[in-house]
């Protein structure tokens, strides 16, 4: 047992470490996890289409995913709106 509980305290302190690091740098953090998302989808047809491996910063995904969402949801009548982001096209974010 005293293996078990030294590998959990282990395990418990790098997240903790983890989390603190997200309350501190929040927008790092979130970067960082877009272009580790980024890196993953390329390779696919969809982050093919629309060119994932170009995209480097959080503008160029939020203009990227605005036109996606207006080509795959089917808004054709509301292009400019939804290239623009607005919420009365794509709704309120949960988050």
């Amino acid at each position: 047992m005293p293996i078990i509980n030294s590998v959990i305290n282990w395990i418990m302190k790098k997240r903790i470490h983890q989390i603190e690091l997200f309350m501190k740098y929040p927008g790092e953090v979130q970067a960082e996890w877009l272009k580790k998302l980024l890196s993953t989808a390329k390779h696919t047809e969809f982050g093919k289409q629309y060119s994932f491996e170009d995209i480097n910063s959080y503008e160029t995904f939020k203009e990227r995913t605005c036109q996606m969402v207006c080509q795959v949801v089917g808004y054709y009548g509301c292009q400019e709106q939804i290239y623009t982001c607005e919420q009365t096209v794509l709704g309120r974010v949960p988050f």
